[in-house]
């Protein structure tokens, strides 16, 4: 809605500088930080025409009810996020995850994601049969400096700890061992990166790196690329009552 209205005003008619993204719709603010061109512009001409800019539309998959798969596409998806949290998520300069969390979205090349790294075509169809976590996965993050515990629950319970540090170590998944390692991302302080590999590093394909960063105060989204470029997202939303 804010778009259009940018678009629908007269070429001809002359640009005011108006503060820039301080004055506009929050929602419109929002959109600016997330494609990371809030500091870009200062004046309405500006702000214009980076809104301007062609972005790259992906596929999004949502799931009715009755778990019938639905494409659609996200306009508002930009090619490199940015994430931009709440000072109140922010600890020592980066996000603090804790609380406990609940999958509302999934969206990607999330099949050929799974196949990369190595799940049965059973287990992946399981997967898809439950939406892909959607409104079945919660995840609580006790996070205290460094350290992170993470306690997923689907139908059974599994938990992992780790500390955010960048060196290498064998950790047990649920369905076998692998090489985990975590870090702040060196380019981008609010955002968590955790990269996965085999144990013998025999199959690069498999490989996987997750991003996780916050959406807003309430939302963080969970993106993971796999060895052979497939990239999908789960976006998780914060239980209020909890």
């Amino acid at each position: 809605e804010d778009t259009r209205v940018l678009e629908e005003k007269d070429a001809g008619s002359p640009e005011p500088c108006d503060g820039g993204v301080a004055n506009l719709p929050l929602k419109l603010q929002a959109q600016l930080i997330h494609a990371g061109l809030s500091g870009d512009a200062c004046c309405y001409a500006g702000i214009k025409a980076l809104l301007q800019k062609p972005q790259k539309i992906r596929k999004a998959v949502t799931f009715k009810a009755d778990l019938e798969e639905v494409e659609d596409f996200d306009p508002e998806y930009n090619e490199v996020s940015k994430p931009a949290p709440e000072q109140c998520c922010l600890q020592a300069g980066h996000p603090n995850f804790t609380g406990i969390w609940k999958c509302v979205k999934a969206e990607g090349s999330i099949e050929e994601l799974f196949a990369d790294m190595g799940m049965s075509y059973m287990r992946r169809k399981a997967s898809a049969a439950f939406a892909h976590g959607v409104g079945a996965v919660t995840r609580e993050f006790e996070h205290t400096g460094d350290h992170v515990k993470m306690t997923q629950k689907i139908f059974d319970e599994n938990i992992l700890e780790w500390d955010i540090n960048g060196e290498e170590r064998e950790v047990q998944g649920k369905f076998q061992k692998y090489l985990h390692t975590s870090y702040w991302d060196p380019n981008n302080a609010l955002v968590l990166v955790t990269e996965g590999k085999d144990l013998h590093k025999e199959k690069p394909k498999s490989w996987t790196k997750t991003r996780q960063f916050f959406l807003d105060e309430d939302r963080i989204m969970v993106e993971t690329s796999g060895g052979d470029g497939h990239v999908a997202s789960w976006t998780f939303q914060r239980l209020m009552n909890a």
